[in-house]
C-alpha cells in the first residue's frame, strides 16, 4: 500500500494571541464562549484568568500581579494592545526604571490608559512611552505638577480625566497644548464655604460643552446664576450630575426634564427624592426618630445607596422591594432595632457589594451570616464594628440555612474572624480576606491554622492586630503563623503579616516566603516592638530574584 502522508493537525491552543481568534471569541454567544474556554485550556489559564480582557485588546492590570513569565509571554506574542487599566500594585512588578522596554513596546499601540495610585513621578516617567494616547484617566495624580512638560507629548489626546476638579480646573490653559481636546472629566469636587462652587460655575460658563461631570449645589447664589443656562444647554457632553441639596428637589426635576441625555444622576440629601431616574443616593438622617426606607421601592434605576443615620429605628418595619441596588454602604450609630435589620435583608435582593459600619449598636456579631444567606448575589462584604455595646438576644429567631456561599469573593472584618460563627468554613471561593487579631482573639498561629485551610483560593491575605495581641505574641507563634500561610495559602499573591522585632529577620522571612509561594509578589510586614508597630516594610518579588532562584 502506498504510504499515506500524515497531515499535521494544529491545535487551537497554538493561536493564543491570534487576532482573528480573539475577534471570533468576542462575537460568540456566552454559551459558546464557555465551551471554547473549556476546550482551550492554555487560553483559559493565561488569557481569561490572568490577563482579564474586559474587551478586545484591553490589558487589565488592576488587582493583578504579573509574574515574569507572563510578562515574557506578552513580549513574545507581539500582541498589539490598545488600552491599559493599571494600579500601583501592578506597577510595582513592572516599574518603568527596570522594565522600560515593556512600556515602550506597549506604547507603540496603546491609545487609552487608566492609571490609579501611582506617584506623580512614576506617572510622569511612564506616560512619555505612550505618544499615541487619545484617552487618559489619572486618579490621585496632580496634573498641574507636570502639565507644562508632559502635555506637549500628547498631541492626540481627546479625553482627559483626573480625580479632583481642582487638579485641572483651568481648562483654558490646556487648549493650546492639547489641540484635539474634546472633554474633561473628574470625580471629586469639594466646594468651599467662601466661594460656594465659584470655580465650577466659571468653568461651566466658559466651556459648557467640555465638562462630562457637573456638581450642582442647590440654593447656592453662585449656581443660581447659571440655572437657565443649564436648562437651555444643547449638544453638551454632560453624562453625570451630582446634585447636593437638603430636601428640595424641584430644580433637579426641571434638569431631568430639560436634559434627558444625562444618564447618571447622583443625589446627596437629607430626604428620599421621588424621581425614578436617580442612579445613586447619598442619604444622611441626623434625627434619632424612626425613619423608613420604603420610598426607595419607587427608585427602580437606583444602583448605589450610601446611608448614614443616627436613628434608633433607621430602616422601618414594613418590607418593600428594590432589586436594582447593587452597591450599599450603611453607617448606623446607636441602632438597637433588630426588626430593621430583618426588613433590610428582605427588601434588597440585588446587593453585590455591602459595607456595614456600626457605632455603639447592639446588633449581634452573627448578623454576617444573615446578609450572606439572604442576598444571593453578594460578592463583597465589609464589616466595621466600632465599640459595640452588649449584644441583646433575639436575632436567632430569624432563620438561615446551613449552605455555603460560593459567590463570596471579598471579606473584610474589623474584628477576629472566629467571632463570626465559623463563617470562613462557608466561603470556599473567597479571593481576598482582611481581618484583625485583637485582645479577644486566639494567637496568630492558632487562627491561621483554623481559618486558612478552608480558603484554598485566597490571593490576598491581610492580617492586622491591636496593641494587646501584639504585646503577647511570642516568637514561636509568629513563626508558626508564617508556616501556616505557606502550608495553606499556595495561591496567595499579596500578604500582610505582623513580625516581631528582634526575633525574626524581615529579609530572611521574606526570602523564605517568596521561595515557598510561587504566586507571591508582595509582602507587607508590620514590625512590632513592645506591642506597637515599629516600622512598615514592603517587599517585592523582583527584589529577591537572585535569592530565590
Amino acid at each position: 500500500m502506498p504510504r499515506t502522508k500524515k497531515i499535521k493537525t494544529m491545535s487551537i491552543n497554538e493561536y493564543l494571541f491570534d487576532d482573528l481568534l480573539i475577534e471570533i471569541f468576542n462575537n460568540l454567544t456566552l454559551k459558546d464562549q464557555i465551551t471554547c474556554k473549556i476546550v482551550c485550556q492554555r487560553w483559559l489559564a493565561l488569557l481569561m484568568t490572568d490577563y482579564h480582557f474586559k474587551h478586545l485588546r484591553c490589558l487589565q492590570l488592576v488587582s493583578k500581579v504579573f509574574t515574569l513569565e507572563e510578562i515574557s509571554t506578552i513580549l513574545q506574542s507581539k500582541y498589539r494592545f490598545t488600552s491599559i487599566v493599571m494600579d500601583e500594585q501592578s506597577y510595582k512588578v513592572v516599574p518603568f526604571h527596570r522594565m522600560e522596554h515593556i512600556w515602550n513596546f506597549l506604547g507603540e499601540s496603546v491609545i487609552d490608559i487608566k492609571i490609579k495610585g501611582l506617584t506623580d513621578l512614576d506617572i510622569y516617567r511612564l506616560l512619555k512611552s505612550f505618544p499615541l494616547l487619545k484617552s487618559l484617566e489619572m486618579y490621585g495624580f496632580n496634573f498641574t505638577w507636570v502639565q507644562d512638560d508632559i502635555v506637549p507629548v500628547f498631541p492626540h489626546v481627546e479625553h482627559l480625566k483626573v480625580s479632583n476638579f481642582f487638579l485641572v480646573n483651568d481648562v483654558q490653559s490646556l487648549f493650546g497644548k492639547l489641540p484635539k481636546l474634546k472633554t474633561v472629566d473628574y470625580d471629586i469636587f469639594n466646594a468651599g464655604e467662601a466661594d460656594e462652587g465659584k470655580p465650577m460655575v466659571e468653568c461651566f460658563q466658559k466651556y459648557p460643552k467640555f465638562l462630562k461631570t457637573l456638581h450642582w449645589y442647590d440654593k447656592s447664589k453662585e449656581f443660581d446664576k447659571i440655572r437657565e443656562d443649564l436648562l437651555k444647554l444643547k449638544n453638551h457632553n454632560i453624562d453625570r450630575l451630582y446634585y447636593i441639596t437638603d430636601t428640595d428637589f424641584k430644580f433637579l426635576s426641571k434638569i431631568l426634564e430639560a436634559q434627558p441625555r444625562i444618564s447618571q444622576i447622583n443625589v446627596r440629601s437629607n430626604a428620599i427624592p421621588d424621581l425614578t431616574r436617580i442612579t445613586s443616593l447619598d442619604l444622611s438622617i441626623n434625627s434619632d426618630s424612626q425613619f423608613s426606607l420604603k420610598p426607595l421601592a419607587a427608585l427602580t434605576n437606583l444602583k448605589k445607596l450610601y446611608y448614614k443615620t443616627v436613628a434608633l429605628c433607621p430602616i422601618g418595619h414594613e418590607s418593600f422591594e428594590n432589586d436594582s441596588v447593587t452597591d450599599m454602604q450603611i453607617t448606623m450609630t446607636g441602632c438597637e432595632c433588630l426588626k430593621c435589620i430583618v426588613v433590610l435583608l428582605e427588601s434588597f435582593k440585588g446587593v453585590e457589594n455591602f459595607h456595614f459600619i456600626q457605632k455603639e449598636t447592639s446588633i449581634p456579631r452573627d448578623r454576617l451570616i444573615y446578609f450572606m444567606d439572604h442576598w444571593p448575589n453578594l460578592k463583597k462584604l465589609i464589616f466595621n464594628n466600632r465599640r459595640c455595646s452588649e449584644e441583646i438576644p433575639g436575632f436567632e429567631l430569624f432563620p438561615y440555612s446551613d449552605e455555603n456561599f460560593p459567590g463570596m469573593k471579598y471579606l473584610s472584618i474589623s474584628e477576629d474572624i472566629e467571632l463570626y460563627d465559623n463563617i470562613h468554613q462557608r466561603i470556599p471561593n473567597l479571593i481576598s480576606l482582611h481581618f484583625y487579631i485583637n485582645s479577644e482573639s486566639k494567637s496568630l498561629d492558632i487562627i491561621t491554622e483554623s481559618v486558612l485551610p478552608y480558603l484554598p483560593e485566597l490571593q490576598h491575605v491581610l492580617i492586622n492586630f491591636d496593641e494587646t495581641s501584639a504585646y503577647h505574641m511570642t516568637e514561636e507563634q509568629n513563626r508558626k503563623g508564617f508556616e501556616n500561610v505557606i502550608k495553606y495559602s499556595r495561591k496567595v499573591e499579596d500578604l500582610q503579616l505582623p513580625i516581631l522585632h528582634g526575633c525574626l529577620d524581615m529579609v530572611h522571612e521574606a526570602t523564605q516566603l517568596f521561595k515557598a509561594l510561587p504566586a507571591l509578589m508582595h509582602i507587607w510586614f508590620d514590625q512590632i516592638r513592645d506591642g506597637r508597630i515599629f516600622v512598615h516594610r514592603v517587599y517585592s518579588r523582583l527584589d529577591f530574584l537572585n535569592d530565590i532562584q
